[in-house]
């Protein structure tokens, strides 16, 4: 999945391309004035089985969020002695060659 979130004044545009499994592609578009120019923009995104992947890079605001991305990661996760951990696993784990706080 790929989240685009623009921001022209006061106009947030919303856009967000899925594909599933069998490579069908879903899009969706959200457009909303949300009122003040300067007025914060705030999101909660989450993914099953998978990690978020935030790029930046697309804006020229230090601070924005442009790009979110939903990486599924494999079933297999390990702990830092190398031993496999399951998906109820509390601490570092490593999984597709990164680390993750769970909490």
């Amino acid at each position: 999945m790929v989240l685009d979130v623009a921001r022209s004044g006061s106009v947030v545009t919303i856009n967000a391309d899925a594909t599933n499994t069998s490579g069908t592609t879903y899009n969706e578009n959200f457009v909303i004035n949300i009122g003040e120019s300067t007025a914060n923009i705030r999101a909660f995104l989450t993914t099953e089985k998978g990690h978020l992947v935030i790029d930046n890079t697309k804006t020229n605001i230090a601070t924005g969020i442009t790009n979110v991305e939903a990486v599924k990661t494999s079933s297999k996760a390990y702990n830092l002695a190398g031993q496999q951990v399951g998906d109820g696993f509390k601490g570092i784990k490593i999984a597709n060659g990164k680390k993750f706080v769970v909490k």
